[in-house]
């Protein structure tokens, strides 16, 4: 239901609406940019985009992943104490032979 108010609104926006022209060119650009795209075009549009990502991220990941990688090179098992046990060096690996007490204390059940 109209009042009062809003036919005069709708009276002054006409009169100032009357002298706008909008070309044909831009009309019929915006009925394309309204229509619904289909999914191969949306898919489309969204791998073409391009992703930005700051440099020091890239740096800080890099450096953590290389800090990672190199904690496996150091040697984190300091405290083994050698003298009490037989050391036997295979490869890269060491064996440790210790008495079965030692051992049957840290054993799971």
């Amino acid at each position: 239901m109209k009042d009062k108010f809003d036919l005069e609104l709708k009276f002054i926006m006409d009169e100032e609406t009357k002298n706008v022209f909008m070309p044909d060119e831009l009309k019929n650009r915006i009925m394309e940019d309204t229509k619904g795209k289909i999914l191969k075009e949306k898919i489309s549009v969204f791998l073409n985009r391009y992703i930005e990502i700051p440099l020091p991220a890239i740096l800080g990941g890099l450096a953590a992943v290389m800090i990672i990688n190199l904690m496996s090179l150091v040697k984190l098992n300091k405290d083994i104490n050698y003298s009490d046990g037989k050391v036997i060096k295979v490869g890269y690996s060491e064996i440790i032979v210790r008495n079965v007490k030692d051992v049957d204390l840290h054993e799971k059940d």
